[in-house]
């Protein structure tokens, strides 16, 4: 069916084609409103696109909300208005620059220079060497940076009186680098209601301990996916190169002050000034900008990564095909497999030719992948609103009913006095339960002949009965 706004755009089409046409015979010829025609021509936006910039929504997630409404009122709950604003600021969700950090660790060895430029004599035949300070310990270096330039302190792990293992094997120091110090330094200047937080996918920051202290705070830890970290750990990409060329030039400032052993009265000292140097404002939002985390630019890092689109040889095509597909917004998995084998053949087939009907596909898989997304977005709040309600109904059920006291009044300290000896008479009731069932199965009874009752021996071999036989077979006699 087309829309008014399609004639309307072909009405004017024809015009700029044909400056002699009237608006009247365009009206007449393509079904559309003459005054419609007549205020866009005089550059007049239309309704549709001025009503998107008034909404808070886009219309991918306003479809997805009219979708979700229509779903429940199928399933005989209907929406209410705050139903409708809860799903939509579900969508809304968004992490603020100021909550958005970046977390990753680095190590130095105490006293280690890099390889820098230096100034020598131009007849020298052999290459300069440069003294090294005798100090191999390792430091670990732990930040983290905001997206609008914030930088938290550095938490720094060094070797301390006795030698553990190194730090990526201890599970806690994550933990107690947010514990101690990211909560600390970050829950004052929070924003909105969550803070996300962005790291590798090492084994050491996924535990269930990490994990829970994250979600009682508000903490979204997002890991960067695998072989990645060069591109999109801005740490990586820019900042911790340059911090250690600042901690390499300090300590090459105390060799020449024939300072040859670097100790942690030194080390601090030279860290601090590197640290200050390189962790500024400026480099830190050039390294969200770099990594296109902020301003979100997908295209920062796709264009780094080596990728070739191949033809195949011998294309794939259905032994049966009931009719060919048409560019359209997928529904279903096999509709979208469908419109990605339709954009890969556009792709092998464009020559110069126009981008167009690639760029439309595209966009279709794209509102596809968005309202699938939003979709998933809603559906993951219900289910865990269901999920709370299930487990306060099943702490309902599994409590056991018991009256605190027959009648009178009771004061919260009292029935709480009350429920306290309560446990600790059943903890005492259980304790000696089990210690009385353990005495049991300890004291077995010793095993007796069932004829003469006495142990270290069973029936066919105790004396009484070789007696009674012997007997009854005299009286026989």
């Amino acid at each position: 069916m087309v829309t008014i706004e399609s004639r309307v755009i072909l009405a004017i089409e024809a015009k700029r084609m044909n400056l002699h046409l009237s608006l009247y015979k365009l009206a007449v010829q393509f079904d559309a409103p003459r005054t419609t025609l007549q205020y866009r021509m005089a550059g007049c936006s239309s309704k549709v696109g001025s009503n998107n910039r008034r909404t808070i929504l886009t219309a991918a997630e306003e479809e997805a909300v009219v979708q979700y409404i229509l779903d429940q009122d199928a399933q005989g709950f209907p929406s209410q208005r705050a139903d409708v604003q809860e799903m939509a600021n579900l969508l809304l969700d968004n992490i603020d620059d100021a909550d958005f950090y970046n977390f990753d660790e680095t190590g130095f060895m105490m006293g280690m220079i890099y390889k820098i430029t230096v100034v020598i004599y131009t007849d020298r035949c052999s290459n300069p060497k440069l003294v090294q300070p005798s100090n191999r310990e390792w430091a670990i270096a732990i930040c983290a940076v905001a997206a609008d330039g914030h930088i938290v302190p550095p938490f720094l792990c060094i070797a301390g009186r006795f030698h553990l293992a190194p730090w990526y094997q201890n599970g806690n120091i994550p933990l107690n680098w947010v514990l101690q110090h990211f909560d600390k330094a970050t829950q004052l200047r929070q924003v909105g209601r969550y803070r996300m937080l962005m790291l590798d996918g090492h084994k050491s920051h996924i535990n269930a301990e990490f994990n829970n202290y994250c979600k009682e705070k508000d903490i979204i830890p997002l890991c960067l996916p695998p072989h990645s970290s060069h591109l999109t750990q801005l740490l990586d990409v820019g900042i911790f190169g340059l911090l250690k060329w600042a901690y390499s030039d300090q300590i090459s400032r105390l060799i020449r002050r024939r300072i040859t052993y670097v100790t942690k009265d030194e080390f601090f000292p030279a860290f601090k000034a590197a640290f200050d140097a390189v962790f500024t404002e400026q480099n830190i939002k050039g390294g969200f900008r770099g990594s296109g985390l902020v301003p979100w630019d997908p295209e920062a890092v796709i264009l780094k990564l080596d990728m070739r689109v191949q033809t195949p040889t011998t294309p794939q095509i259905p032994a049966k095909p009931l009719r060919p597909w048409v560019s359209q917004t997928p529904q279903n998995a096999t509709e979208a497999l469908l419109q990605s084998t339709l954009i890969k053949d556009r792709i092998a087939r464009h020559q110069g030719s126009s981008p167009t009907p690639i760029s439309q596909a595209v966009d279709q898989l794209t509102k596809a992948v968005v309202t699938i997304n939003n979709i998933m977005t809603l559906m993951t709040g219900e289910v865990r609103q269901l999920r709370e309600a299930n487990e306060i109904l099943s702490k309902r059920r599994r409590a056991k009913r018991s009256h605190l006291q027959d009648s009178g009044p009771l004061t919260g300290l009292q029935a709480s006095q009350l429920l306290e000896d309560r446990g600790l008479a059943e903890e005492e009731g259980h304790d000696k339960g089990a210690r009385e069932g353990s005495s049991k199965r300890r004291c077995t009874t010793t095993r007796a002949c069932r004829i003469c009752r006495k142990p270290g021996h069973y029936a066919k071999t105790c004396p009484e009965a070789v007696d009674i036989s012997s007997l009854l077979d005299t009286d026989s006699d």
